[in-house]
């Protein structure tokens, strides 16, 4: 154990004898063996568990709780791991939160990233402002600003980007393409079906768009209900 001392005001390690060369480094917490072990000059991390941010050098503002959590990070700073391996192979990314086991795991230098969930974003490698919620939610690598929320609910691609998919199993479309889903998904509704007014650029019915200029929505509106709806020629 080390306590206070030279270099290293208000600091505790438990577990282990520090290998780094202890330089101006304040307010550090670990408890495990080889946790914060490489510490050199980084400030205010706390370690728990066995290896958790033991590469840890300069890195400063960091939480790890769990076996080998945060354990590659080297120069990181303001990122929080809680679980078995999570955030296990980052280095320089910074201000990541992972809670779960397997979170955001093999993510190396990617930023801003939060995933809640067992093995969430545990693909994402360099992607930076990436959300999953969900177990197993999100298996993108180098995509940014994707929000995945529910089980295994994933984006389209590896590199998948601006992405949002909600739903058990959901699966994204494309860039710039929000979900809402899964494919058992037969109505949708806003606002409890009343009095919600939905806004949109273009309409599609059947993979067929309807434009102000190639074709023209009849909507019949009075006592008795309509039960078609046509699509008629722009020109009618």
């Amino acid at each position: 154990a080390k306590s206070e001392g030279d270099n290293f005001t208000g600091s505790l390690l438990i577990g282990h004898e520090t290998t780094g060369t202890l330089s101006s480094a304040q307010y550090n917490t670990a408890v495990g063996l080889a946790a914060l072990d490489a510490l050199t000059t980084g400030d205010y991390n706390t370690a728990v568990g066995y290896n958790a941010l033991s590469a840890n050098t300069t890195g400063s503002y960091n939480t790890a709780n769990g076996y080998e959590a945060l354990k590659a990070n080297t120069t990181g700073t303001v990122n929080t791991a809680i679980g078995y391996e999570a955030l296990d192979a980052n280095t320089t990314g910074t201000v990541n939160t992972a809670i779960g086991s397997g979170a955001l795991t093999k993510n190396t230098t990617g930023n801003y990233n939060m995933a809640i969930g067992n093995y969430a974003l545990q693909h994402n490698t360099t992607g930076d402002k990436n959300t999953a919620i969900g177990h197993y939610s999100d298996v993108g690598t180098t995509g940014d600003n994707n929000v995945t929320i529910g089980y295994n609910a994933d984006v389209s691609s590896s590199s998948a980007s601006n992405q949002i998919v909600i739903g058990q199993g959901a699966t994204g479309q494309g860039n710039n393409y929000a979900v809402i889903g899964n494919s058992s998904i037969t109505r949708l509704y806003a606002a409890q079906d009343a009095g919600a007014t939905l806004y949109a650029a273009g309409l599609n019915l059947g993979n067929t768009a309807v434009t102000s200029t190639a074709t023209e929505l009849n909507i019949v509106d009075g006592g008795t209900s309509a039960t078609t709806t046509t699509v008629v020629d722009a020109d009618r």
